[in-house]
């Protein structure tokens, strides 16, 4: 993208994609279907997305980047272990990006009431649920460093 002839480094910050853009195909690929390679393309189209905005300099994921991931892994892995490990890797990595809120809270405990994502995964999601289940902190009960940038992640439902 440097032109350095030019004297410009070529980015247009107005045809620059957003964390909306990227959202939009991670939310698209969350349909259910009976066909598996339509089922497989957009399984794989959705960590495309997702891995394409970490490697993005100037998008960064939000509270909605992980609900669509995670309502993604709860349209298309089948039931078991494997889904509750991938739902808690995402869990934890929402954390870290501190982008963590009511939305995501509320998408996992989606994911876990059919009970479809192992023994394992139910126990400790019930230990992450009596962390914020009743507590006053930041109004849900998580530590508030866990939310810091979902004001300024954010999307609007």
């Amino acid at each position: 993208n440097l032109n350095e002839k030019a004297g410009f480094d070529g980015i247009d910050i107005a045809t620059t994609p957003t964390a909306c853009t990227f959202n939009a195909v991670i939310r698209a690929a969350c349909i259910e279907t009976s066909d598996d390679q339509t089922r497989d393309t957009a399984f794989e189209n959705t960590f495309f997305a997702f891995d394409a905005m970490f490697h993005n300099e100037i998008v960064h994921r939000n509270t909605a980047t992980y609900k669509y991931m995670i309502d993604s892994i709860r349209c298309h892995l089948p039931a078991g272990e494997v889904r509750g490990n991938i739902a808690s890797a995402m869990w934890s990595k929402c954390q870290v990006e501190m982008v963590l809120d009511l939305n995501i809270i509320e998408t996992m405990q989606k994911l876990s009431k059919d009970g479809s994502c192992g023994e394992e995964f139910d126990s400790w999601w019930r230990q992450e649920e009596a962390k914020f289940a009743g507590a006053k902190a930041n109004g849900f009960g998580y530590k508030l460093s866990f939310g810091k940038n979902k004001k300024i992640r954010r999307f609007d439902k």
